[in-house]
């Protein structure tokens, strides 16, 4: 929550503002101690992965220690149409369900306002900038992919299997950086929900348009039937 939208929220509930260093400094304490709640959780989250490994799945280990995971990674953003100045992307552990590291990507927005690049010259001055990405927000997801892959080994992991929900780009990106050795390519593995959502959305619209296509022709007969089963009839 940005500062006029607090002040606007105080102002509804009868409240007393705050003075925008005031609103500064109380959101650079959150956040400080936030960053270090977060790491902690991160920890116990790998330390917990890692004894799940040791007592089901020991041959997931190498030699020198280290964890082959198979990893749930995407991306996601504030606001749609790649439009957003942040974007976050998450890896998760297959089998357990937790959060083994995240990456949160910021830009600043590019403007010609004499007035903006003032702004943003003494904003990096002050030290407190954010920002840690130039380029297209869809940029982000893969961008923080490769980040999340290279600092694996920093935990002790090496995420050998990527399950993903059909976009190849944030793929093809780790596998080019072949981050993981010759000896290791990166595996990739489809969603099954987000297959069978594909599935889903591809027999309704083959439907519709087998629907449509015989009312322009002026068919008396009914369109062919399409059963869809159940498992696809669900609400999306």
């Amino acid at each position: 929550m940005v500062h006029s939208r607090m002040q606007k929220l105080s102002e509804g509930l009868g409240l007393p503002g705050l003075h925008h260093k005031s609103y500064n400094t109380h959101v650079d304490d959150i956040f400080e101690k936030s960053s270090e709640v977060m790491e902690v959780i991160l920890a116990l989250s790998r330390e917990k992965v890692l004894e799940f490994y040791r007592q089901n799945h020991t041959e997931a280990f190498q030699d020198n220690g280290t964890l082959d995971l198979a990893v749930s990674f995407d991306g996601c953003w504030p606001k749609r149409g790649h439009i957003s100045k942040l974007g976050f992307g998450a890896v998760i552990d297959v089998h357990t369900g937790l959060d083994v590291d995240f990456h949160a990507s910021v830009k600043n927005e590019k403007e010609d306002a004499t007035a903006y690049e003032v702004w943003l010259n003494e904003h990096k001055a002050s030290g407190k900038c954010m920002a840690n990405f130039k380029g297209s927000s869809g940029a982000m997801e893969v961008e923080a992919a490769l980040m999340l892959w290279k600092r694996s080994m920093q935990h002790q992991m090496r995420y050998t299997v990527l399950v993903g929900d059909g976009d190849t780009k944030t793929f093809l990106a780790l596998s080019n950086a072949n981050i993981c050795g010759d000896g290791c390519p990166i595996e990739k593995e489809e969603c099954v929900n987000h297959v069978s959502k594909r599935l889903n959305t591809g027999l309704r619209n083959l439907k519709s348009s087998l629907t449509e296509k015989s009312i322009r022709n002026g068919a008396k007969d009914k369109p062919p039937t399409i059963l869809l089963h159940e498992s696809c009839q669900r609400q999306q």
